[in-house]
């Protein structure tokens, strides 16, 4: 299932407040009781904006860090610039273009 949404967070901040269980919560809200317990460990005690804050952050520094660092895409940049003559030409293909190393 998709993430939990912000209005979703401030439902369970709600519930939470109300005293109402883990199970409780997720079936008001059709959700896992691991996912209710999970996202009411964000932050304590449980606030819907700071666990939304968290939540954004951790997804946007989520994925496979590069491992290209600034010396290799300077040369990597030099290497196949377009505008420097007679290393590829560019050729016409299907959807697209295709680069062809002299």
């Amino acid at each position: 299932m998709s993430s939990i949404t912000y209005s979703e967070r401030i439902k369970i901040e709600t519930f939470y407040e109300l005293g109402l269980t883990n199970i409780q919560m997720a079936e008001r809200l059709k959700r896992s009781p691991s996912t209710i317990s999970y996202e009411l460990s964000r932050c304590q005690p449980y606030q819907a904006e700071l666990a939304q804050a968290n939540a954004e952050y951790k997804r946007a520094h989520c994925g496979r860090k590069t491992k290209l660092n600034a010396k290799l895409k300077q040369t990597a940049n030099y290497k196949f610039n377009p505008n420097k003559p007679g290393n590829f030409q560019w050729q016409s293909v299907d959807d697209g273009f295709l680069m062809v190393v002299d």
